[in-house]
């Protein structure tokens, strides 16, 4: 995989799918079925967010002209699940669909005039999605999450070394 940390962060939904973090309507997925699911949404998910080794995750996120630098903590998949297939994605050739769960326990916000950070809060960062939805067609996995293209995991020296 191109991107290890993002491939360990995936990879380490494995073992929490089995767990009772799941729906219990859902059936168990094989645990090939995930790692195809998740290697499919780690290119998205690395083109928004740069993984630390240390867990923590950075992305700007953009909207218009208006830029936020974010630290996320505790960025974790909690599971993926089989989604139910619409007359609309069957029109469409799709054959499966999947749902990626992504769990932040905590973000801070780059404060550009202080140069420093602010507090840890303790959620996720509301427009970062919550889940990445991941269609079969024609055999071929594709990823896709609502507003993740408004983020990217570029930051500025600044910021990088005044983490701690």
């Amino acid at each position: 995989m191109k991107y290890p940390l993002l491939a360990a962060l995936l990879l380490s939904a494995l073992p929490l799918a089995a767990q009772s973090h799941r729906p219990l309507t859902a059936a168990p997925l094989p645990e090939n079925e995930q790692r195809q699911v998740l290697a499919a949404s780690e290119p998205l998910l690395a083109a928004a967010i740069d993984l630390r080794p240390d867990g923590r995750a950075l992305t700007t996120h953009r909207i218009g002209d208006f830029t936020t630098r974010i630290e996320l903590a505790g960025v974790t998949i909690r599971h993926v699940v089989p989604a139910s297939l619409t007359d609309e994605d069957r029109r469409q050739g799709v054959s499966r669909r999947y749902q990626v769960k992504i769990e932040c326990l905590a973000h801070r916000i780059w404060d550009g005039p202080r140069e420093a950070w602010s507090e840890w809060r303790k959620s996720g960062y509301g427009f970062f999605p919550a889940t990445v939805d991941v269609i079969e067609r024609e055999g071929e996995l594709t990823a896709s999450a609502r507003r993740l293209e408004n983020f990217s995991p570029d930051l500025d020296g600044v910021m990088t070394a005044s983490l701690r």
